[in-house]
């Protein structure tokens, strides 16, 4: 067996390892994957609406997109074989851009900071100056945070010390008890980080996880995540129902199912949680402020942006 990145120490593996794992390999995240090879799409764009500072993102993409993403004919042709919802792209390049703009603004009192649902998130190595004085916990599947720690490694990254890797189930595995095991401190100045991650939980995942969050962190800690918005996905069913089916269905074979739809305003919600809302971009204004449009296209209207803290 190889090593793998979890938490239960084991002499036999190196310093940010763990336990032997037999496990049967399950999938990499398809939305995780999908993420990634839009940001390293989005890196080679030449117009600097589309472009975007993920310069890890297109070392991580599969060997045969490589060439592809870096030549703007090829580029094209992949766009259109892959990206397949309309204003999909743009919402992911604005919500890169966006949470970019928190951790550059907000990471000068920040203790320790928790990516939920990582992916490939490069963050920890892209602000690895800013966050220098700051413990770092990723958390996601096994099988995605495999693929991700080895394309590190054959990128020759060395991953910070201050980085650490928790698997997860996030619909069936205690995320308190993951991070106590991994030595994260309550009561700290914390930011959490749920990208692209709220929608593909079930209602009782995501109110455990805003509760674990609240109770886990100090005064002052902060909240970045997006979510599916109830009202706006109706209209869009409404509108265009055997798209919306469809995408379902191609989700479903990847075995992830879009649940959570937010049905209450964000200031409620998160006023449960004893969090403020600093502000909360909808799809027209991400559209305005990074792309100088009205709004994306109609499948990316649902989503929308939050950064709150905590009081």
């Amino acid at each position: 067996g190889r090593c793998v990145y979890r938490f239960e120490q084991n002499p036999r593996c190196k310093r940010g390892e763990g336990i032997m794992s037999n496990r049967e390999k399950p999938k990499v995240s398809t939305s995780a994957l999908g993420t990634c090879i839009m940001g390293a799409t989005s890196y080679y764009e030449d117009s600097s609406y589309y472009k975007s500072d993920d310069f890890m993102a297109p070392q991580m993409i599969p060997a045969g997109m490589k060439v592809a993403v870096k030549y703007k004919l090829l580029r094209n042709i992949l766009k259109k074989a892959i990206f397949k919802v309309p204003g999909i792209y743009e919402y992911v390049i604005a919500r890169t851009k966006f949470i970019d703009a928190v951790f550059n603004a907000s990471l000068e009192n920040i203790e320790q900071v928790v990516l939920l649902g990582a992916g490939f998130d490069s963050r920890a190595i892209r602000f690895k100056q800013q966050l220098e004085n700051a413990k770092i916990f990723e958390l996601d599947s096994l099988a995605t945070q495999e693929a991700k720690l080895d394309k590190l490694q054959k990128m020759g990254v060395t991953v910070p010390n201050n980085v650490s890797y928790i698997a997860i189930d996030f619909n069936r595995e205690s995320m308190a008890e993951k991070l106590a095991q991994a030595s994260f401190q309550k009561n700290k100045t914390c930011l959490f980080l749920l990208e692209g991650l709220t929608y593909y939980l079930e209602k009782e995942a995501i109110e455990s996880t805003m509760q674990m969050i609240s109770d886990h962190c100090a005064q002052g800690s902060r909240l970045v995540f997006d979510y599916a918005d109830a009202a706006i996905a109706k209209q869009i069913m409404d509108v265009d129902e055997e798209g919306i089916k469809r995408l379902q269905r191609d989700l479903a074979k990847a075995g992830e199912t879009p649940d959570f739809l937010m049905e209450e305003t964000i200031q409620d919600y998160l006023r449960k949680y004893n969090f403020s809302v600093i502000e909360e971009a909808s799809s027209a204004e991400l559209a305005n402020r990074y792309f100088k449009q009205n709004d994306f296209l109609l499948n990316a209207q649902r989503f929308k942006l939050v950064s709150a803290v905590k009081r």
